[in-house]
Formats: C-alpha cells, structure tokens, sequence
C-alpha cells in the first residue's frame, strides 16, 4: 500500500501519534478500506461487562524476539471511525488508484479539504479509546473493553544490531461479549529508519537511460535521495527544490520514482531534475526495503563518504525545503 505522507512519524509521542494514526485511518478507510479482515469473536454465554483483548506480534525473518529491543511502542483500540464522504468527481470510480490518490492529496491540501479533516480529528479525538504498550515479549493487553467495533492501531520502533526500525498497522476487530478475546499473532513488517552517522545501505538499480547506478558509482560524492510519486502533493514542490540545485557542482541527485514509470515520464518530460532517475513498482521494491521507505516523499542527504549527514526526519521538520536544508548541510548560503 502506497500511502502519501499526512504528518511526518518521529519516534513516538501520545499526541503526535494520535494525529498520526487519525490520518492513516482517514487516508485507509477512503481509499482502500482497512487493511485487515474484520474478525467477529463471542458466544452465546450470560454478557461479560468488560473484555480482555490480548494478542502477539509475529516478527519477519531475520528478526529474533530474544535479539529485537522495543525503543518505543504505542498501542491505540479506538472505537470504529466512520469518515464523512468526500464531494469525489463523477469519475472517483473510474478512475486508477493513482489518480485517486492524486486527488486526495490535492484536495486534502484545499481549504475545504483542511477544513474537512480538522472535523473529522475532532470527532475522531472524541472516541472511545484504550492504550498500551507492547511488552518485550511482543504481546500486549488491553483490558475493560466493551462490545463493538474497534479499529486497532499502533506503531513501534525497535533496534537490532544497532539498527533501528519502524512498523505501523491498522486493523478491524469486532469485540462480541467474552472474558478474552485472543488475536493471535499479527504480523508486522520493519522499515528501516536511516538516521544521521548512518552508513548508505547496498543498493543499485537502472536509471532512466539504462545505466547502473550503485553505491560505488557514487562514491567520493554528496549525494541527494529522493523517493517520490507524481500521484503525490510533494511532487512539483519537490521538483522546482531539485531544479534549483541543478547547477550544484558537489552534489548528486538521485530521484526514485514510486508506482507507474509510465506517469513518472509524463512528469519528468521534458524536464530533468536529477542526476539519476530511477524507478520503483511500489515500496516493497529492494531499493525502496533497503532505504526504509514506507511513504513518500522520503529523503535523505549523503556525504562524500557515504555517510548520512542530514536525515528524512530532519527533511520533514524543515517542511521539504530542500534546497535550504542542503545548501546549510554543505555549508553554503542561499544569498
């Protein structure tokens, strides 16, 4: 699932989560649905006033639970959440999931678009809502929960071998009167988060005019990491910020594109506004798995020696202005 990038995710904290998870839960129920399958669990015993949810999480290979440290956790079950529909044109339904994409992000960015979500956070922050922390183990509990329907959703960051990683999800449950309901083992999938002092991880792939590009073709350069989508707000933002560092001698640019080639021709013509283009079907891609790439736009700066020098996190919080960032990263001035 391909989502554009709402809100920025640093490490865990109560109330940039929750905006964070009101976004995911927005952007999924409108354009996909939620991700999981909506369990029902009950009987026909005497009602139960309250519910113990329990559960585990199920770790990718390579991931051992007794090697895995949880830096930071939170667990939300929210009472289901209903978005209002959106005024879609009359071709909403013909359209590719891009273009809807596309059109949301778009529309999201309009004042009736900001006006629409501030409502819908503030119904959704009214919602009845239990929290909890993932265990080291990789369980969790929730306790005193009442019949209905819940959205459950957390994210987690986690460290192996020095590394740190990043996982999200949303999920259906429906809660029916039982002492405990048991939802097994859900399993989760790491991104992973490259942070400043970072080496670049291996990587290569084939540019735009069929040339390999790998790290050891960068090497002995600065180099600039865009992971984009044309289907994304960002992206002719994006695109002027990169424009205007064309003439940066000491700087690479490197500009992946997520989703269909096809579309990212049509925006990159007749303009160039990298060193390298290359392209990814989606971000389960293998350059897309070795950045951690979860969303767009993602972005990261790299020195000479390969090293991470100014972080996706630090992007975010300077709201994509690329070219001001960089330029104050390589110790130039912008005037």
């Amino acid at each position: 699932m391909n989502l554009p990038l709402l809100e920025d995710r640093p490490p865990c904290s109560n109330r940039a989560q929750q905006k964070r998870i009101f976004a995911r839960i927005l952007l999924t129920a409108f354009l996909f649905g939620l991700a999981a399958k909506s369990v029902a669990f009950g009987n026909e015993h005497a009602p139960v006033v309250d519910t113990r949810v329990v559960g585990r999480f199920s770790l990718p290979d390579g991931f051992r639970i007794s090697k895995v440290k949880i830096e930071s956790s939170q667990l939300v079950l929210l009472e289901e959440f209903a978005p209002k529909p959106l005024p879609t044109p009359k071709e909403f339904a013909d359209w590719t999931q891009a273009e809807r994409n596309e059109w949301y992000s778009k529309w999201m960015a309009t004042e009736q678009g900001k006006k629409f979500q501030a409502a819908e956070e503030s119904r959704f922050q009214k919602l009845k809502k239990h929290e909890t922390k993932v265990k080291q183990g990789f369980e969790f509990k929730f306790a005193g929960v009442l019949p209905g329907n819940y959205d459950l959703a957390g994210e987690l960051v986690v460290e192996l071998q020095s590394r740190k990683y990043y996982a999200e999800f949303v999920a259906k449950v429906v809660v029916s009167e039982v002492e405990e309901i048991n939802l097994d083992r859900i399993e989760l999938k790491f991104f992973r988060i490259l942070q400043m002092g970072d080496s670049l991880p291996e990587f290569e792939f084939k540019s735009r005019n069929d040339k390999k590009v790998n790290r050891k073709k960068l090497k002995g350069k600065n180099v600039l990491f865009v992971f984009w989508s044309p289907a994304n707000a960002f992206s002719q933002a994006i695109k002027q910020e990169l424009a205007q560092l064309a003439n940066e001698k000491s700087l690479r640019v490197v500009a992946i594109g997520i989703g269909d080639a096809d579309k990212h021709d049509e925006f990159l013509n007749p303009d160039s506004f990298a060193t390298f283009h290359g392209f990814a079907a989606n971000t389960e891609a293998k350059i897309c798995r070795a950045f951690g790439v979860s969303s767009v736009p993602f972005v990261w700066l790299a020195d000479r020696e390969g090293r991470i020098i100014v972080d996706h996190q630090t992007f975010a919080t300077e709201k994509f202005q690329i070219q001001k960032t960089v330029l104050k990263a390589l110790g130039k001035n912008l005037f």
